[in-house]
């Protein structure tokens, strides 16, 4: 199913944003958490997704990683136009995964 990324706003907690995502007509809301990390003389960020948010695009990472750099790309003060497509989300993989986990 198409899915784009259509809000992302800061969140109550600083280093927080609330995104929004609609897949085929169902809008589904996550809290992103953008951490920061010192190795050696160098600074690192990188972004952590809430509990729903990993567990729904368990099967679909590569939109997962998506979300996530245009989470990094707001942080860092990058305009990015929104709505934006990010891909298709694949309910197949998600349903064999289901009927096999019912399966064991």
């Amino acid at each position: 199913m198409k899915t784009q990324l259509i809000s992302i706003e800061p969140g109550i907690e600083n280093l927080q944003f609330q995104i929004v995502i609609l897949v085929g007509t169902d809008k589904y809301r996550f809290t992103m958490t953008v951490e920061t990390f010192r190795v050696g003389d160098r600074q690192i960020e990188g972004v952590r997704g809430d509990e729903d948010f990993l567990n729904f695009f368990k099967f679909n990472q590569n939109l997962g990683l998506e979300i996530y750099k245009l989470v990094l790309n707001t942080y860092n003060g990058q305009i990015v136009p929104l709505p934006i497509d990010i891909g298709n989300f694949d309910l197949e993989e998600l349903r064999l995964h289901s009927a096999a986990i019912v399966s064991q």
